[in-house]
């Protein structure tokens, strides 16, 4: 059993000889208290109750009646002066101050780019939308409006194209000079990201019922819409479902793993965790089996270790199956890779 010294700080001089390491949060089973551990279950911060937040950046948001960040000592890095804050991407969070305004500061807490966006969202591939005058558009990481506010809704860029909704309600896909690429009929009230040349569209019928399927990037049905629910690719594959449960299509639509699964993820590293009986294990992207389905939850996998639940405590395990911390925790959330020095 580990021992856990869970009021203390602690920090270990051979752990600092590294750049970085894996650090995970979780939450002692007897006094709700929330803390850090490395891969091997050592504790690397203690934290107070309730901060149940992620590191991003190698930074961590915290909230003390403001947001600001500390590093891995726990240290002030970002002083906790924003009425909200979200997790960097791009190098940039968004934040907001407390007269409702949105802007961007980057990890020594600058504020690069100014408050004055009514609704702002994160950087992804040097893009963040912001709303402007009730309306979308897009501006980069210097802060410059590349893209005019001019669409109802957005999603974010991926892969070089952003799907948005035009004033009549009609979604289109643009590329990162705001030209149309692909705009679709009335009836579809939904478009998504384009991933792996494909994007997922909703349909809606009179009687309001909703269907999915995927178009390709000119605008041309890849996919037929059939499916009660739908996913983007990942890794060359998509999961849907048409009944009751899900499998796993390629990009041309063909069952690569057959439905059986009451819920599973998307593939990431060639794998994917998945539920059947309401049980969660690890399959390939064959549909082997990993991990045989025993596990009461299992959450993502980062870098061959997950953190899992038995049905009474969370702890650890590898890629296949295996223990490698003894499940001891209330809650354990994913491992996170962060600079320690």
């Amino acid at each position: 059993m580990i021992t856990l010294l869970v009021y203390a700080l602690h920090f270990f001089p051979a752990q600092a000889q590294h750049s970085d390491t894996l650090i995970a949060l979780v939450e002692s089973p007897t006094n709700g208290i929330l803390y850090y551990i490395d891969q091997k279950g050592n504790i690397i911060i203690n934290k107070e109750k309730g901060n149940a937040h992620d590191f991003s950046d190698d930074l961590l948001r915290k909230d003390v009646g403001g947001y600001g960040f500390v590093n891995w000592k726990n240290e002030w890095v970002i002083e906790p002066t924003y009425f909200a804050a979200e997790n960097f991407s791009d190098g940039l969070s968004r934040v907001r101050n407390f007269g409702n305004e949105w802007g961007y500061i980057d990890k020594k807490g600058k504020l690069v780019i100014p408050m004055q966006f009514a609704a702002a969202w994160d950087f992804e591939n040097g893009m963040a939308g912001v709303r402007i005058n009730g309306l979308w558009g897009f501006i980069d990481t210097t802060g410059n409006v590349v893209i005019k506010a001019q669409y109802k809704n957005i999603n974010p860029f991926k892969n070089g194209y952003a799907a948005v909704k035009m004033t009549n309600d009609q979604w289109s896909q643009i590329n990162k000079k705001g030209q149309i690429i692909t705009t679709t009929q009335p009836q579809y009230t939904y478009m998504a990201a384009c991933a792996d040349n494909r994007i997922r569209v909703r349909l809606t019928t009179k009687e309001g019922r909703n269907w999915w399927g995927y178009r390709d990037t000119l605008g041309i049905s890849a996919i037929m819409v059939k499916y009660i629910q739908a996913e983007d690719f990942s890794e060359g594959l998509a999961r849907v479902r048409e009944s009751k449960d899900w499998g796993y299509i390629d990009v041309n639509g063909n069952y690569i793993i057959k439905p059986q699964f009451d819920f599973c993820s998307d593939f990431k590293d060639g794998m994917a965790r998945v539920m059947i009986k309401d049980k969660w294990g690890i399959i390939n992207k064959k549909g082997e089996w990993l991990v045989q389905p025993r596990f009461e939850m299992i959450r993502e996998i980062v870098e061959g270790i997950a953190a899992a639940s038995d049905g009474n405590n969370w702890g650890y395990i590898d890629t296949k199956g295996n223990w490698i911390i003894q499940p001891y925790y209330k809650m354990a959330k994913d491992f996170v890779r962060v600079k320690i020095n």
